[in-house]
Formats: C-alpha cells, sequence, structure tokens
C-alpha cells in the first residue's frame, strides 16, 4: 500500500481495508489495523459492544482504532466514552495508538488529549454537509432484487423521474412518484444523470441519442435535488442503483468522499452494479470529470459547498 509520507499511510487506505475487511457492513463496528513497513498487517473487527475487550499494541508496534459508530450524532455521550476509553490504551508503551471516528468510511474524526480533531476537508464539500448526506442514504439493505421493471412502462417513468426532479428543483409539493424498480433500467438511470449534469434546454437525452458529457462545471441545485430524490430510494428494490447514480453525481461535482462513501453502500446491498464499480475505477485511477480543466489552463476546480 502506497503512502503519501514515509510511514505514514493516508487513513482513507486503512479505512478501505476495514470496509473490506467488514464485508462493507460497517455500522457498529470497529476495527483494530496494525500496520508494519507502510502496509496493513493486520485487521481485527469487533462489534462495538466489545470494546472493552481491547488490548494496547506491542510496544514499537503502529496501531489505529478505527470506529465505526451505529449513530449519526458524533457527539453522542455513549461513543465518546468508547472513544475515551480506548485514547487511554495509548499509555507509556513506547507505541503509536490513534483512536478515529470513521464515519461512513470516509470521515474521520482523531481524538486527542486536547479533544477532537477533524481531518481536514480534502474536495469540495464540507465535512458537515458530507454528515448530513451520509445520513441521508442510511438505510436498510433491500431484501431481494424485487420484479423486474417491465420495459412497456419506461417512457411513463422517465416522465415521472424528470417531473420529480423539477418539482424537487422548484421545492413545489410533489405529484409525481417514480416507479418502483424504474431505476432497473439503463436509460432512466441516464436521465437522472443527464438531467443532473444538465441545464435548462440541455438536460434531456432523447432515444437513440448518444451522451455527450458537457464541458460546463453544475449547478449544484440540480445536484442536490437529484441526490434528495435518490436518497429516498435506498432500501427499495433498484435501491443500489440509486446509490450508483448519486456516486456517479457526487464524483462528477469533485465530491470524493462522498462518492466513495456511496461505493461502500452500494457494495454493501450485495447486488452488482456496473456503474459503481466504473465510478470507484474513476476515483482510484485519479479520473476527472470533463468539465475539469488540465492543470496547465486557468484552474477549474469544483468551489467549496
Amino acid at each position: 500500500m502506497r503512502a503519501t509520507q514515509p510511514g505514514v499511510i493516508p487513513l482513507a487506505h486503512l479505512s478501505y481495508a476495514a470496509v473490506e475487511a467488514m464485508d462493507y457492513e460497517t455500522s457498529g463496528k470497529l476495527a483494530l489495523i496494525r500496520t508494519n513497513d507502510q502496509l496493513v498487517a493486520e485487521v481485527r473487527i469487533l462489534d462495538m459492544e466489545y470494546w472493552k475487550e481491547v488490548e494496547a499494541p506491542e510496544p514499537a508496534e503502529s496501531a489505529i482504532a478505527l470506529i465505526f459508530p451505529d449513530t449519526h450524532d458524533l457527539s453522542d455521550p455513549e461513543l465518546l466514552k468508547i472513544t475515551r476509553a480506548l485514547h487511554k490504551l495509548k499509555g507509556e508503551g513506547g507505541f503509536s495508538w490513534d483512536v478515529i471516528i470513521s464515519h461512513g468510511g470516509v470521515r474521520f474524526r482523531i481524538y486527542s488529549n486536547h479533544g477532537w480533531l477533524d481531518e481536514p476537508e480534502s474536495d469540495a464539500m464540507t465535512n458537515d454537509r458530507l454528515d448530513t448526506l451520509i445520513e441521508a442514504f442510511d438505510g436498510p439493505r433491500p431484501e431481494g432484487s424485487g420484479p423486474m421493471f417491465s420495459l412497456d412502462d419506461a417512457e411513463e417513468a422517465d416522465d415521472q423521474w424528470r417531473l420529480a426532479l423539477q418539482e424537487e428543483l422548484e421545492g413545489t409539493p410533489p405529484t409525481a412518484t417514480p416507479a418502483t424498480g424504474s431505476l432497473q433500467m439503463g436509460s432512466i438511470r441516464d436521465t437522472i444523470i443527464v438531467w443532473a449534469v444538465g441545464k435548462p434546454g440541455a438536460d434531456n437525452i432523447e432515444v437513440g441519442q448518444a451522451f455527450v458529457p458537457p464541458s460546463y462545471p453544475p449547478d449544484r441545485t440540480r445536484i442536490d435535488a437529484a441526490l434528495t430524490l435518490l436518497a429516498k430510494r435506498v432500501g427499495e428494490p433498484d435501491g443500489v442503483h440509486a446509490l450508483a447514480c448519486a456516486a456517479y453525481l457526487a464524483w462528477w461535482c469533485g465530491y470524493s468522499r462522498l462518492a466513495t462513501h456511496l461505493y461502500f453502500r452500494a457494495k454493501s446491498t450485495r447486488v452488482k452494479s456496473r456503474l459503481a464499480d466504473l465510478v470507484w475505477t474513476a476515483l482510484q485511477q485519479g479520473i476527472v470529470p470533463p468539465w475539469w480543466k488540465s492543470e496547465d489552463e486557468e484552474e477549474d476546480r469544483p468551489p467549496r459547498e
């Protein structure tokens, strides 16, 4: 595992190792990670209720306790109690031992003798906004994939989604309820993505027409409207596709931490999603949306939300 500094493994890498070890079911888990020579040497997973069984690492070891809380209230008294107790294990043994909350696997709060330290915001999204969206996309894993959506209903579902998106954008009372299971269709997912990254007059894709990614920055209000609607589908039979669409939109806006979290959530459904895998590949390989200008041109990066 490559480190950004000699002897230092990025928290995101450690957290991902833990998330994989948990098979993407992170809520209420505690990951004890031992590192060696800039590599993850061991990952031990416990339910948080067994936190009292945690022992301090051996002297000269480098270790970390990553807490994946089952609450979205990061100031929850019980969470603080556990964090403080684990922190006390640091002692004077000559080892490195950190206790860190990993909210959603992507949002880190480090506990120290001086209290909480939030890891700096590494992308265009504020920590507070990220916390809100992690909570919004929380939900149960769908029971089965549900009945296949009928191709005969595609045109009606397309209209339902476009109307619902527009109503969410305008803040008007909702009249459209997109059909259950409709996100199983790639054309419906395309409709949502094109609408969200587009602008009036360029937010639709005709049947048989190829999608040409726009070269202009996204309208954040459109993105927010789409994310709000997609969050409501979590737990539905097509919930994995809602998470994948949302992950793509997060990547498009430069919200890499949110995109990573939504990829984790998509994987936790146990339903395959090619779109989610494509987003993850883009994140891992540093691929950016086409509207970002190259470094030798005038900087054009997402503004802080």
